[in-house]
């Protein structure tokens, strides 16, 4: 897995550094870098089934590496996976501040929409081939 370095760039992380244990991400406004052990996709993340579908990773939530929110345990390298096609169809996971596919993906996963302010991940996309 590799992170695209303008995405780290953007998401407030100023490089990614991989070392034999970790990948380390230097922060733009964190005093301390970012270091990733391991990924883990949430078991809250809908099947990957070759459908269009929509991702977010989270590395760090108020300062920390580990945390909870409304009930959902992370850590650094949290993934989570849900189907486009459920984030168009359902309006209830649109957030009202910022609406992405990835806020909505991020608000089906907490119940709340994100706060930038506390983030600091990034999202994608797996795109099925049409050939």
């Amino acid at each position: 897995f590799l992170l695209h370095p303008n995405m780290a760039h953007k998401k407030g992380m100023s490089t990614a550094k991989q070392h034999d244990d970790c990948i380390e991400f230097d922060s733009n406004d964190q005093k301390e870098s970012i270091k990733v052990h391991s990924f883990h996709i949430s078991c809250k993340s809908d099947p990957f089934t070759g459908e269009d579908m929509m991702g977010i990773i989270l590395y760090q939530y108020n300062g920390k590496l580990q945390w909870e929110l409304n009930g959902i345990r992370c850590r650094s390298g949290y993934i989570y996976l849900c189907k486009s096609s459920s984030l168009l169809l359902s309006q209830q996971d649109a957030s009202s501040e910022y609406d992405s596919m990835h806020a909505r993906c991020y608000k089906r996963l907490f119940g709340v929409d994100p706060d930038y302010t506390k983030i600091v991940g990034a999202g994608f996309a797996f795109k099925k081939s049409e050939n």
